[in-house]
């Protein structure tokens, strides 16, 4: 009784510390890959629920994660659009995950014959619950991947080390494995993952190295359990491809950053991710980040990266030296943790953003990595005769007081970088400034704070730019375009220095290559990313020829340049019809061609597989913004000059729009 009492204390106590750190994100929101998982696939389930849906491939990692999707539509169809709730679930998973690694630690403990086994599971528990790497997981909705494959994985692993293994928990083991799969692909790696602790328990048994007949005893009597972690990975295979015609392995986020990975030797990137994720689980407290870009966190041939590449080399050879010669269950729990990081780890060809890591690719393998910490047996390594010397030069701490010490202060900094940096994670643009504050040249750091700040605060645009010109120096093509058009929506001809900035910065003759004779090969000889850019240019140009201006005829006309440059990289995609062809309808709108503009809509309609109110409200700011009297010039001669001289005739025609629409709408 008073162990299980003392069980239950120890376990809470982990939790309440969980707990205490964690209670305020119950008030955050959505954060960035949210968006487009509520907005778009949470969004397209809702509407009519199907398998199709659930199970189809989404994002540009064409991620396959069916039950956790699932798990978004089922909290949603609850208690609706409550990302308090949502945030409610991700924690509620997190203490589960806690609560499994003190019973796994506890557990093999006992299995392993190590002393205090509720103390050593209560350290594990601890180390899980204030490490920082898990604030991301736990505190950014879309974590869940992680933390729900985890909260399986761990799940299945207790179960395998049940004391009465039976056909009920072997059954009860290959439907977690397989739920695990579905939550993330990490689950695939529960199997290496049982093996590596089948070894543990083996040479915890043997108390010897490993031979081949030790080997073939412990497959042997862990057939049972590897054979359907086996028919498990099969199984999951076998449903990707059902619903997913190219494997995985196919498939590279793109951000525009994959080149940031070319100059380095496969094998050197995967060490150097090793080493980033060993100095995370170690030494967090000035290092995390959102982001953590391969050309801002390597430095090629620095002393400081080789002497971190052998240390890890070496840390490397003595785990594996520690597992196989020295019979060390702990090394062998630890490389258990490794297992699940192999697809992170740059082997194969998935990239991540141009990233080198995230911590929350750590949320499986911290769990197993603590356990192995709490079951090392510390007690041998302070009776060795080096430990023995030190204690000997020691005139008041012992090795095993001193190492305590370091132990709490090192737990203690683990708590307090945790409750410094969640708060970071509140919202969008407290999350990518700081990033961008850490790496000001990350153009994906920069993009999705300049993001967040237009969508969530378009009044602090301009700020939003000079705090980037003040970080870099610069401001990038893609940040004056995005800045451009928040000034036009608004209204407000600063849009126009914006606009001026892109054009000084293309090169002199690319804007006109429309005009010239021979246009459509100038026009095959631009990269793909100049193609973009000029387009985009003249969409703003119309954009501007239209609210600034008020003249339609050329908003049209600009428009259809920006196709035609366009149209130099092949078909357009939906995306690019909609995007295009809602402005050319807002013009149409604006010249008075309400037949021609309510017939292109309901194209648009089904472009985009929505409804004609949706594609209304998507004309709106547009039309808003062009039915707004035109601010007086701001001393710029230019900008005089432009004055619109056409407002009667502007004020009839939006009278008339919106009667238009809705009457359109209506039938």
């Amino acid at each position: 009784m008073q162990t299980t009492t003392q069980t239950r204390l120890l376990s809470g106590l982990a939790v309440l510390a969980a707990l205490l750190l964690y209670a305020r994100v119950l008030g955050y929101g959505y954060l960035y890959d949210d968006m487009f998982i509520f907005q778009g696939t949470i969004s397209t389930l809702l509407d009519a629920f199907d398998l199709d849906a659930l199970f189809r491939p989404f994002l540009t990692m064409s991620y396959f994660r069916p039950l956790t999707l699932f798990s978004f539509w089922l909290d949603i169809a609850l208690v609706g659009d409550r990302p308090g709730f949502l945030h409610a679930v991700n924690l509620a998973l997190f203490l589960a995950n806690i609560l499994l690694v003190f019973s796994i630690c506890r557990r093999l403990a006992e299995i392993a014959g190590r002393p205090h086994a509720a103390w050593r599971a209560f350290a594990a528990a601890l180390i899980y619950a204030l490490h920082p790497v898990m604030v991301e997981t736990t505190t950014w909705i879309s974590g869940r991947f992680d933390i729900l494959a985890t909260t399986l994985i761990l799940g299945a692993t207790r179960v395998y080390l049940s004391r009465h293994p039976g056909r009920l928990l072997l059954a009860a083991f290959a439907l977690l494995a397989f739920l695990a799969t579905l939550a993330k692909e990490t689950g695939v790696m529960l199997l290496p993952g049982i093996c590596c602790l089948a070894l543990a328990i083996a040479v915890t048994r043997h108390e010897a190295p490993l031979s081949r007949a030790h080997l073939r005893q412990c497959f042997t009597q862990n057939g049972a359990i590897l054979k359907t972690a086996l028919a498990v990975v099969l199984l999951y295979a076998a449903a990707r491809l059902t619903f997913e015609a190219n494997p995985y392995l196919d498939y590279a986020v793109s951000v525009g950053r994959e080149n940031d990975y070319a100059k380095y030797p496969p094998l050197l990137l995967a060490l150097e991710t090793l080493k980033f994720y060993f100095h995370q689980a170690l030494f967090p407290f000035a290092t995390m980040m959102p982001q953590h870009p391969v050309k801002d966190v390597i430095a090629l041939w620095s002393v400081t990266d080789i002497l971190g590449n052998l240390v890890t080399l070496a840390a490397l050879g003595a785990l594996l030296f520690c597992a196989l010669r020295r019979a060390s269950a702990a090394a062998w729990i630890f490389l258990a943790g490794m297992v699940y990081l192999v697809l992170v780890l740059h082997i194969f060809p998935i990239r991540i953003g141009g990233n080198l890591g995230n911590e929350r690719f750590l949320t499986t393998p911290l769990a197993f990595w603590a356990i192995a910490a709490a079951l090392t047996r510390w007690e041998a390594i302070f009776a060795t005769p080096v430990m023995q010397r030190l204690a000997a030069g020691m005139n008041v701490l012992s090795p095993r007081l001193l190492a305590q010490i370091v132990a709490a202060a090192w737990l203690a900094m683990l708590a307090w970088t945790t409750h410094t940096t969640i708060p970071f994670w509140r919202d969008g643009v407290t999350l990518w400034s700081w990033s961008v504050q850490a790496f000001p040249h990350d153009a994906f750091s920069r993009q999705n704070y300049l993001g967040n700040v237009l969508k969530t605060a378009p009044e602090a645009a301009e700020k939003a730019g000079e705090y980037l010109f003040q970080k870099s120096g610069y401001l990038s093509a893609k940040e004056a375009t995005a800045l451009a058009n928040t000034f036009l929506i608004m209204g407000d001809r600063k849009a126009i220095r914006y606009l001026e900035a892109l054009r000084k910065g293309m090169k002199n003759d690319s804007l006109n290559i429309h005009l010239q004779p021979d246009a459509e090969s100038r026009r095959a000889k631009l990269s793909e990313e100049e193609i973009r850019l000029i387009s985009y240019y003249y969409l703003l140009f119309s954009m501007s020829n239209f609210i600034l201006q008020k003249n339609p005829l050329a908003a049209l006309q600009e428009n259809e340049t920006a196709v035609w440059y366009l149209r130099g990289k092949g078909d357009l995609t939906p995306k690019d019809t909609y995007a295009y062809d809602s402005r050319r309808a807002a013009y149409l709108y604006g010249l008075g061609f309400f037949d021609a503009a309510n017939r292109l809509r309901d194209k648009l309609a089904e472009v985009r597989d929505v409804d004609k109110e949706a594609v209304n409200k998507s004309l709106e700011p547009l039309l808003d913004a062009y039915c707004k009297p035109a601010e007086t010039a701001t001393g710029n001669p230019s900008e005089a000059e432009n004055t619109p001289k056409t407002e009667t005739m502007t004020s009839r025609v939006c009278e008339q729009v919106k009667t238009a629409m809705a009457t359109t709408t209506e039938s």
